[in-house]
């Protein structure tokens, strides 16, 4: 994977980022610290593992639970689907956790890229087109191959099917299946950078937030973590799913 906020738009690892011999760590490029004490210890996010000392995650897998307290390219690398889900719910509960901003915030503090609801049935779209363009494929192979051999069967002087409908028909299902994998990659495009964009302002904002109630500091964590989750999700689904159609 690419990191955050590169000139192409890309996305790269987060130990690419600058390193700080001081803190035996990893500076990631939005300004939230990876620390990693040991060789074999995980990346860590201490705003992410303050917003995740208000939830219960002891049910995650190690991965999904890795990936909770760290959002990063690096904990994004083993997440299965069941890792997803259960994301996809801690999402919905920390999402629903800042619905009442704290006083003093604006409007434009609360904008968010998208919903936990918004990603799953994004995911839902991406997953079941990237499934069936293959299936789509080879049924539409299998139909132009029986079509061959129907052709040879008439040549031959024996009895045949045409075909030809049944080619039509794979070649249509797999072109709707083809376009809404293409939308459904637009749409994730599009998203990823909605979300890069307001993760920058949400560090900001956090990073300047000393002279703030914790209340509102915690508030601002979970808005980070929002973001950093959604970025990194959706970056799972680009490299897991549509590289795989």
């Amino acid at each position: 994977m690419a990191s955050a906020g590169s000139d192409d738009g890309s996305f790269g690892d987060a130990s690419s980022g600058e390193y700080d011999s001081d803190e035996m760590g990893f500076v990631e490029e939005y300004g939230t610290r990876l620390r990693a004490a040991a060789p074999e210890q995980a990346l860590r996010d201490v705003h992410a593992e303050n917003v995740m000392e208000n939830e219960e995650i002891s049910g995650l897998s190690p991965s999904a639970r890795a990936f909770a307290l760290a959002p990063s390219d690096v904990t994004a690398l083993t997440l299965n689907e069941a890792d997803i889900e259960a994301l996809l719910s801690l999402l919905a509960r920390v999402d629903a956790a800042t619905t009442s901003p704290p006083s003093g915030t604006t409007a434009a503090d609360r904008v968010k890229s998208m919903t936990a609801e918004d990603l799953r049935n994004l995911i839902v779209i991406v997953r079941s087109s990237a499934a069936m363009v293959p299936v789509r494929k080879n049924e539409k192979s299998a139909a132009e191959e029986k079509k061959v051999e129907n052709e040879k069967l008439l040549r031959s002087g024996g009895w045949s099917k045409g075909g030809d409908d049944d080619v039509d028909g794979a070649a249509t299902s797999l072109a709707t299946e083809e376009t809404t994998l293409e939308y459904g990659k637009r749409q994730v495009d599009r998203c990823v950078a909605g979300a890069k964009t307001i993760l920058a302002v949400r560090v900001q904002q956090r990073a300047a937030s000393s002279g703030e109630s914790e209340v509102t500091l915690l508030w601002r964590e979970r808005m980070e973590w929002c973001e950093k989750v959604i970025v990194w999700l959706l970056v799972w689904l680009l490299e897991q799913k549509l590289n795989e159609a």
